[in-house]
């Protein structure tokens, strides 16, 4: 029973890690637009943030992919991990979360920082 419920749980903090990335990914949208937008006003910004958007959406989506395949061989699995393996790979999901909950962080400060800039210019 034990088992089943650490999978259980496993289950659901990777959905929880899912709808983590979906908000990453919809900041790094929101980033992108903001980014062509500036574009159009400012060439000194022009490269470097749009390519940086588009880096980190690519690198986010490649992310997202990886993710459900994992997702998907791991339903497709008949191996049931042991209540210490289970352990470790909610440590591991905990740890990720938090770090994409800071990259989250980091993506709006970002967005900020172009908005206000925006600002400034108009």
């Amino acid at each position: 029973m034990t088992e089943m419920s650490s999978r259980d749980r496993v289950n659901i903090l990777g959905k929880e890690f899912m709808q983590i990335i979906e908000v990453q990914k919809g900041l790094l949208v929101e980033i992108k637009t903001v980014s062509e937008e500036l574009e159009e006003k400012s060439s000194s910004l022009k490269t470097t943030t749009r390519n940086q958007a588009k880096i980190g959406l690519t690198k986010t989506e490649e992310l997202q992919q990886l993710l459900k395949q994992t997702a998907k061989l791991s339903e497709k699995s008949r191996i049931t991990p042991t209540a210490e393996e289970a352990a470790k790979l909610r440590g591991f999901i905990a740890v990720a979360a938090l770090l994409c909950e800071n990259t989250v962080l980091e993506f709006a400060e970002m967005r900020n920082a172009l908005r206000d800039y925006e600002e400034m210019q108009a």
